[in-house]
């Protein structure tokens, strides 16, 4: 009869295995399972309506699964809309080295690679967004934003340790705030001809930065952009 599961309502519940969601769910909220470490596979009924990206936070899910008829479809333990154009949510727990998106996608969703294992990112040209903190607290280590990439969200790549190398595409006009902050192994950093804008604390404490090449189309940086 549950139809709803609320913010933080399995918060760390840390020997959880096993979740079976009835046929009249419909919400999973924000941080809904966070810190479920145990749980590594859950399956969405075809009832469900809207979840959050963030609903398995800093899990130890492997992958997801969907029923038959559900509003979402699943590719390799990867959870999208159902046409294929969203990624909502990478699993924290899937140990993959590398991951090539779908070339269907148009956006990468809030938060869909946070806390994940992989290493490696392909992003096909198909992107045009990505959403605030979508690599947020990762193991990447190297990643490409093509010039599809026209809209960047704040945080997107906030406290990636192991992050080392950058390349930023043409289609960035303006860096937001805390973009990549405290990405403390970061040494390569790639701006493309284009970029007007760099906002401040977007590279803060990315303190393995020993030189950085600005383009001529630059107009501002603000204070602490690289602080």
């Amino acid at each position: 009869s549950v139809e709803h599961i609320g913010t933080g309502a399995f918060y760390h519940c840390t020997s959880l295995q096993n979740v079976e969601f009835g046929e009249r769910m419909r919400i999973i909220d924000d941080y809904a399972f966070e810190g479920t470490t145990s749980l590594t596979t859950i399956r969405l009924p075809a009832s469900l309506a809207r979840i959050s990206t963030l609903a398995f936070c800093n899990a130890g899910l492997e992958r997801y699964e969907v029923a038959r008829g559900s509003a979402y479809m699943v590719q390799n333990g990867v959870l999208f809309n159902a046409a294929g154009t969203i990624l909502l949510s990478y699993p924290c727990g899937l140990k993959n080295e590398a991951y090539s998106i779908l070339s269907s996608v148009v956006i990468i969703d809030r938060s869909a690679f946070q806390y994940a294992a992989v290493k490696s990112v392909n992003i096909p040209n198909s992107v045009k967004t990505i959403k605030e903190s979508a690599f947020s607290f990762s193991a990447i280590e190297t990643l490409a934003i093509p010039d599809s990439v026209t809209e960047v969200g704040r945080f997107v790549l906030y406290h990636c340790k192991s992050l080392k190398e950058l390349q930023l595409g043409s289609g960035l006009k303006s860096l937001p705030y805390q973009f990549a902050e405290e990405c403390t192994s970061l040494e390569t950093l790639t701006f493309a001809e284009g970029l007007e804008e760099i906002n401040m604390r977007a590279f803060g404490y990315c303190s393995s930065l020993k030189t950085v090449a600005v383009p001529s189309s630059v107009e501002t940086i603000e204070e602490e952009a690289f602080g």
